[in-house]
């Protein structure tokens, strides 16, 4: 049967029940759901972070003094953010006034805490304080000098006597003696070079190299000279002539300065290797190749005639200046890395990277096959009534090998923890320091006023014949605060 046709709805078609199917299609059309996807703004977009800030972004002190009112605040959004608990630590030797290291206090309706009073150490020094809290974190610098108390300090051994502080010696960095001639030196953090009694060096007042590879004394004809680098190379002062001299020829690129306690032999070493005397003059052989590594140059005097040892890189040599004369490489010295002579007796050993001692000629001396540390200043020699004495440093402590009896003693006691031997060229004087501070003598007996508060820095312990009677310890101290 033909579907019933109405003119006024041409293309509309009708069931036999009268239903314009284009009805039932747009009906259809807007019947399709629609699917809506709910967006949820993350839980923490109501708020905003918490923010911590000290009041100031640095402090300063002075050691033994008190740094006061500092103060730690907490916002959101740049608002006070009260009842927020806050901790704040501190470090390196800094406490607050009842020794603890630690404080935490919630934030007040200003958003802040007040510190309690923070005690500064004896040696001052650079440190941070820390705060956190609620996820935040927040740290300002401090920076102090050192209490007056602190400085140089001088243990004689004769006299049972400690003295100290040596005049402006607070910042002291450096500290080099001649004990043939009790001539001794010290330098401050900015290169000011002063004598035993703290007067400064004329010359010496600015531009002074501040390593310690760059300084000595030695004693030319009856007069100490107290060698250091400038920019333009090498000066020495005559402090008995008062007049200083230089700079020396070809020392411009002076990295390294050696001379023999109580002798006048001194050399020294430029950035590219090359060995120069005391009047900049090369030392043959030693143009090129020659390395430049701490410890490898030294000078040693046999039957009256200067050696000037050092390493290339098939092993050590050694020239002789008064024959002109070059000998090496030594047997086994391929992989030395330290050279350690003592002029008084002619001895010289050398360590290779192993740890291994070796005689002038090679030979490995007994005992040290293995096991031996290979730390700067943990190999010294002294002579003792005659007797030549290698000192060196296993785990469990310093051990002694007398070269004349071929016997070996230690470990030495309280020595476990050595960190540096300290040993007076041609004099029998010798002590050793811990990783504590604490100062011992060769029976490992602790000097005097060196149980704490000693630093350990290298180059801050050093001795001397006394003036008077006995020998000197000087070293840097900072005494606890009272």
């Amino acid at each position: 049967m033909t579907p019933p046709h109405n003119a006024d709805n041409r293309g509309v078609f009708v069931d036999a029940d009268g239903v314009k199917r284009r009805t039932i299609l747009a009906g259809a059309a807007w019947s399709i759901p629609v699917i809506s996807v709910a967006t949820t703004a993350p839980a923490f977009a109501a708020t905003t972070d918490l923010k911590l800030a000290f009041d100031k972004s640095s402090y300063s002190g002075t050691g033994c003094g008190t740094i006061t009112g500092v103060k730690v605040t907490a916002t959101r959004n740049g608002v006070a953010a009260a009842g927020e608990s806050v901790t704040v630590t501190l470090a390196d030797g800094y406490t607050f006034s009842d020794g603890s290291t630690s404080y935490t206090a919630t934030t007040g309706s200003d958003g802040s805490i007040t510190l309690p009073d923070i005690k500064v150490p004896s040696e001052g020094g650079s440190s941070s304080f820390s705060a956190s809290g609620g996820g935040a974190s927040a740290s300002a610098s401090v920076s102090s000098t050192a209490s007056d108390t602190t400085g140089l300090y001088v243990y004689n051994t004769g006299s049972w006597e400690t003295t100290g502080p040596v005049a402006n010696s607070k910042d002291a960095t450096n500290v080099v003696g001649d004990p043939a001639s009790t001539a001794l030196i010290f330098q401050t953090s900015d290169g000011v070079l002063r004598g035993s009694g703290g007067t400064a060096i004329p010359g010496t007042e600015s531009g002074v190299n501040t390593s310690r590879d760059l300084l000595a004394v030695r004693r030319v004809n009856g007069q100490d000279q107290v060698w250091y680098k400038k920019s333009d190379g090498l000066y020495y002062y005559n402090a008995s002539t008062g007049t200083t001299t230089g700079p020396v020829a070809n020392s411009k690129d002076a990295v390294k300065i050696v001379a023999i306690p109580g002798y006048s032999a001194l050399v020294f070493q430029n950035s590219d290797g090359s060995i120069h005397g005391d009047d900049g003059t090369l030392q043959t052989g030693t143009s090129s190749g020659v390395d430049t590594g701490a410890g490898l140059l030294a000078i040693r005097t046999v039957n009256g005639g200067d050696q000037v040892w050092y390493k290339k890189s098939d092993g050590l040599y050694y020239f002789n200046p008064r024959t002109g004369t070059t000998t090496g490489p030594v047997a086994n010295s391929k992989n030395a890395v330290r050279i350690v002579a003592d002029p008084s007796s002619d001895s010289l050993i050398f360590q290779n990277s192993d740890g291994s001692l070796h005689g002038e000629s090679g030979g490995l001396i007994s005992g040290t096959a293995n096991g031996v540390e290979t730390g700067a200043g943990l190999v010294a020699i002294r002579n003792l009534n005659g007797t030549t004495e290698v000192w060196y440093k296993k785990s469990d402590g310093l051990y002694v090998y007398n070269a004349n009896t071929g016997a070996t003693s230690g470990p030495v006691a309280n020595s476990e923890n050595a960190t540096q031997v300290v040993a007076t060229a041609g004099k029998d004087s010798i002590v050793f320091q811990n990783s504590d501070g604490s100062i011992r003598g060769s029976d490992g007996s602790l000097t005097s006023g060196t149980a704490t508060g000693v630093s350990t820095g290298a180059g801050l312990v050093a001795l001397r014949q006394s003036i008077s009677s006995g020998n000197e310890v000087w070293y840097k101290k900072s005494p606890a605060c009272s």
